[in-house]
C-alpha cells in the first residue's frame, strides 16, 4: 500500500551534462502527470510518461527536469522573431503612452528567440540520460509513498477493527428484536387500549411479526461483515487499492443509513452512529491512498 503523497530529487552528471529530475505528488482522484522541461526535449516528454505511468497509477504528480552544460553548447539567435516582438513592444508601448523603451530584458522572455543549436544525437543522448534519472527518482518516490503508506495501513487497520467491533455489536444487539417489538407492542396496546377490551392474540403476534419483519437488519449487517473482511483483504495487497477502498467504505455508510433507518432500538442506533462516524474517518484517510 503505498501513499499519493510524496517527493523525490535525484541529480546525476552524464556525458558532460547534470540533470536533476524532481518529483511531487498529491492526492488525486486519477492520475494526473505534468513535465517541466527544456524545450528541446518535448519529444521526450512521452517517454518520461510512460515511465511514471509503470509506477504510478493515481495521484498528481509534478515533474521538472533540469539540464545544466557542463561545457556551454552553442546558442543560436533567430534574429527575425526578435525583431518581430521588439517591433510588436514599441508599437504596444507608443499606444499605450508608456515611456519607457523596449530593452533586451523584455525580449529574453520570449524562449523561442534564443535556442540552444544541438544536434538530433545529442538530443537523443541527453533525451536517454534524463529518462534513465527520471528511473531513480521514480523508485525513490515510490519507496517513499511506500513508507508512508505503511503509517497510513495502521491507521486504517485500527478504523477498520473499531466498525468491525460496531457491527459485531449491532449482531449481537439485533437478537433481541422480536423480544424488543414485542415488549414495546404489548405495553402500547396496554396503554392505549382500554381494560374491557380484548385483544385478539392472534392480531397482536401478526403485528410483532410485521414489525420484527420491517426492522430485520440482518442483511445489512452480514454485507457489512463482508465489506470490513473485504477491506482487510486489500489492505494486504500490493498496488492501488485505494478506489477499492473508497467504494467499500460507501457501501458501509449506505449499510449503517439503513439499519438507523430500520431499527429504532437505541443500543442499535447508538452503535450505527458510533459506526458511522468511523467510517466517514476512514473515508478521509483512503483519500490518501494509491
Amino acid at each position: 500500500m503505498r501513499s499519493m503523497t510524496g517527493y523525490s530529487k535525484v541529480v546525476e552528471i552524464k556525458n558532460g551534462v547534470e540533470i536533476s529530475v524532481e518529483i511531487k505528488t498529491l492526492n488525486s482522484k486519477y492520475l494526473s502527470i505534468s513535465i517541466s522541461s527544456p524545450s528541446y526535449l518535448s519529444e521526450c516528454e512521452m517517454k518520461m510518461n510512460d515511465v511514471i505511468g509503470d509506477q504510478i497509477k493515481r495521484g498528481k504528480v509534478s515533474v521538472k527536469v533540469y539540464v545544466k552544460f557542463v561545457e556551454p553548447p552553442k546558442i543560436s539567435l533567430d534574429f527575425a522573431t526578435a525583431q518581430a516582438y521588439h517591433s510588436a513592444l514599441e508599437d504596444l508601448a507608443s499606444k499605450l503612452g508608456i515611456p519607457e523603451p523596449v530593452g533586451i530584458d523584455d525580449l529574453l522572455r520570449f524562449k523561442e528567440i534564443l535556442r540552444f543549436d544541438l544536434e538530433d544525437d545529442q538530443v537523443k543522448r541527453i533525451c536517454e540520460d534524463v529518462v534513465g534519472v527520471l528511473k531513480k527518482a521514480v523508485s525513490e518516490l515510490v519507496r517513499e509513498r511506500g513508507i508512508e503508506g505503511e503509517k497510513l495501513k495502521k491507521v486504517l487497520e485500527n478504523l477498520l477493527s473499531g466498525i468491525e467491533s460496531d457491527v459485531m455489536e449491532i449482531s449481537k444487539r439485533s437478537e433481541d428484536l422480536l423480544d424488543y417489538y414485542s415488549k414495546a407492542l404489548k405495553e402500547n396496546v396496554e396503554r392505549i387500549v382500554p381494560d374491557d377490551v380484548i385483544v385478539d392474540k392472534n392480531v397482536l403476534e401478526t403485528a410483532i411479526a410485521v414489525l420484527a419483519e420491517r426492522a430485520d437488519i440482518r442483511e445489512e449487517v452480514d454485507r457489512l461483515k463482508s465489506h470490513v473482511e473485504r477491506a482487510k483483504e486489500l489492505l494486504k495487497k500490493e498496488g492501488s487499492v485505494g478506489p477499492n477502498l473508497d467504494f467499500l467504505a460507501q457501501e458501509m455508510l449506505r449499510e449503517f443509513n439503513t439499519i438507523l433507518s430500520k431499527s429504532k432500538m437505541v443500543e442499535i442506533t447508538d452503535k450505527a452512529l458510533d459506526g458511522k462516524v468511523l467510517v466517514n474517518s476512514l473515508r478521509e484517510q483512503v483519500q490518501n491512498i494509491e
